[in-house]
């Protein structure tokens, strides 16, 4: 899943022009007046006329730019406190003085994740609501489609926009508009212990022709299949799509699949509990504390 930084500019773009209206709409009152009806008064002597105030009265010499505080709403690896994350953050802020940056950090999925708070906060509080939020490219299609995120087309500078790679367009793309920049990749990969199995397991035949158990996230995230098993199911050679480019389920390569699945469960190798693992997170913990057979892990992990 590649999550990625999406923009909500409604309230930076609309904020600044709303306030230059209201102040041109003071100004024009101000310099026009309104017409009152004439009428007859006693002559007065003439006064001596006072200095009238001017617009360059009430300029200060030396005018602060206002501040903007852009809210950013992202999950645990882009806490403040990474020395990588703090200082993007602080060299931002140097660049731009006039912006200042608010980090919060939310879960990814589940009732307290980011897709449910900006559900919610859009109907209750919008004012709340960030300017940058990280999503997965499971998450993105529906944020889009319920409104809660903006487009990006003509918004970004053109050396992002057209330095990105068509892979990283299509996958920030939902029904045509460009909805999301692509920032951060993982990579799935098996980890084993090189002096308990050798050669290394490429094979279904590799793995049941041994005794070391193989782990891997088997229930998914939001009832989506989980990777590993999409991974084997296109190496069985499955396709996700038909010649018409209609989705499509491969009986013969889910079969093959499924066997060896229940295989693998009646020599032990897999645990029939790992359908109730939904994220890697805790199957490498254990193999850390562990490192005996196989595990399907992340590069994040396995480099941090």
């Amino acid at each position: 899943m590649i999550p990625h930084l999406l923009r909500f500019l409604k309230r930076i773009i609309f904020l600044p022009l709303a306030g230059l209206t209201a102040l041109a709409m003071v100004a024009c009152a101000s310099a026009t007046g309104v017409p009152v009806a004439e009428e007859e008064t006693p002559a007065a002597p003439a006064a001596t006329p006072l200095p009238l105030a001017t617009a360059a009265d009430a300029i200060p010499s030396n005018p602060q730019p206002s501040i903007i505080t852009l809210t950013f709403w992202g999950v645990e690896q882009f806490s403040p406190q990474v020395d990588l994350v703090a200082q993007q953050v602080a060299d931002f802020e140097a660049a731009n003085p006039n912006i200042k940056v608010k980090v919060f950090l939310k879960k990814p999925t589940g009732q307290a994740g980011i897709p449910n708070y900006l559900a919610s906060a859009s109907k209750v509080a919008p004012g709340v609501l960030p300017d940058v939020v990280v999503l997965s490219t499971d998450q993105l299609p529906q944020a889009w489609r319920n409104d809660l995120i903006q487009p990006l087309t003509g918004k970004l500078d053109r050396t992002i926009s057209q330095d990105l790679l068509p892979a990283a367009r299509q996958l920030g793309t939902v029904d045509g508009e460009l909805a999301g920049i692509p920032f951060q990749m993982d990579v799935e990969h098996l980890v084993y212990n090189t002096t308990e199995i050798t050669p290394t397991p490429v094979l279904w035949t590799d793995v049941l022709s041994g005794t070391a158990p193989y782990r891997f996230p088997a229930k998914g995230q939001n009832g989506l299949l989980n990777d590993a098993s999409l991974i084997q199911y296109l190496a069985a050679g499955a396709s996700l799509t038909d010649p018409a480019g209609n989705l499509t389920l491969d009986e013969a390569a889910l079969r093959a699949l499924l066997t060896f699945y229940q295989a693998a469960v009646e020599q032990g190798i897999l645990d029939p509990q790992l359908r109730n693992i939904g994220q890697t997170d805790d199957l490498w913990a254990q193999y850390v504390a562990n490192p005996q057979g196989m595990v399907h892990t992340t590069a994040h992990h396995y480099l941090t």
